[in-house]
């Protein structure tokens, strides 16, 4: 089987979480950083005191108690962090049945998609998998690859956003909006730019960018 590969937008989206173990409790971590608008959190345990004083209690909203059908009510995302293996196959079931998307930590092939190993640098987010065959080489691959982002690749990308809407208002022939960007995305842009080197920056895009974004190059590179 092979998944889809897929970044969801969970802005103003209402998520559940049923299990406050330490597996639950990074769900909705992840959750609240990704602008989830409120997440619900279940279980019949008493939760971490601790994870309790930490967490934005204007979007998440903790509750001891068992699941509930209702509680499935404008939910956009669903994760399952309990052991209770009966329960989660049961709240499974529900959730298809509603077409909710569900993810059970301890029955992938229940589940409506797995979560991937993230890599998050600034803009930069990259997600490895394993089809969920072994995360931890997932875990070992997301290290090798955290160790060869630089630092440099944030601001090239903050560039290369401030550039794009200009250059598209261009309206330029088939094709030369991709060989501009490749032109700037170039080690020896990559160079001058770690190195701050501002003026040679300047140079560069005068070279690359059509003359009438000449007078923007302020704007471009600044922001």
């Amino acid at each position: 089987m092979q998944y889809y590969p897929i970044f969801l937008n969970i802005k103003d989206k209402k998520c559940l979480v049923i299990g406050a173990g330490s597996v639950g409790m990074r769900k909705v971590e992840t959750l609240v950083q990704c602008g989830a608008k409120r997440v619900v959190l279940l279980d019949i345990a008493p939760i971490d005191k601790n994870f309790l004083k930490k967490i934005d209690k204007e979007i998440v909203i903790f509750e001891q108690r068992a699941f509930t059908e209702s509680d499935l009510e404008n939910t956009f995302l669903v994760f399952l962090a309990s052991n209770n293996r009966e329960e989660n196959k049961k709240i499974t079931a529900i959730c298809k049945k509603n077409k909710i998307l569900c993810n059970a930590a301890d029955a992938l092939k229940e589940s409506d998609f797995i979560l991937p190993g993230l890599i998050n640098k600034g803009s930069i987010q990259i997600a490895i998998g394993t089809q969920g065959k072994s995360p931890a080489f997932s875990k070992y691959l997301k290290n090798e690859i955290e160790s060869v982002i630089l630092d440099e690749y944030e601001e090239i990308i903050e560039i290369l956003a401030r550039l794009r809407p200009l250059l598209l208002k261009q309206a330029l022939k088939k094709g030369k909006n991709a060989e501009i960007f490749s032109g700037i995305m170039t080690k020896d842009i990559l160079d001058i730019i770690k190195e701050k080197n501002y003026c040679l920056l300047k140079e560069k895009l005068i070279e690359l960018l059509p003359k009438e974004l000449h007078g923007n190059l302020e704007e471009i590179i600044y922001g």
